[in-house]
């Protein structure tokens, strides 16, 4: 009688631990479910701000480029026609003759 009363009592704790333990896992799952909702709203955040920033870059770059071309001209006292710029303000060469040519070619 003792021995089934003690079988009993571990059974019982046996199942106690069990709950506990499935209880731990379904809470731990729901927070990775919570964590990786809270990664792919900050991916998708990131994401949109870099194409914010990359459309402002070359909207500025559209609108700056023909003063600074204007500039280049005067400075180079017209010896190019005009300077070949990206959407980034980067230099993509000089028109020369109405030909696109290095940059690293031009006289000093």
């Amino acid at each position: 009688m003792r021995r089934e009363a003690l079988e009993q009592v571990g059974g019982a704790v046996a199942r106690e631990r069990l709950r506990d333990a499935t209880e731990a896992f379904d809470l731990a799952q729901q927070q990775e479910r919570e964590y990786e909702a809270d990664y792919e709203a900050w991916k998708l955040l990131l994401d949109q701000m870099k194409a914010a920033d990359a459309a402002q870059a070359s909207n500025l770059g559209a609108a700056l480029a023909p003063d600074i071309a204007a500039r280049f001209q005067a400075l180079t006292e017209r010896r190019y026609e005009t300077v070949q710029l990206t959407a980034s303000l980067a230099t993509e060469g000089v028109v020369v003759a109405g030909a696109v040519r290095a940059s690293d070619r031009m006289s000093g």
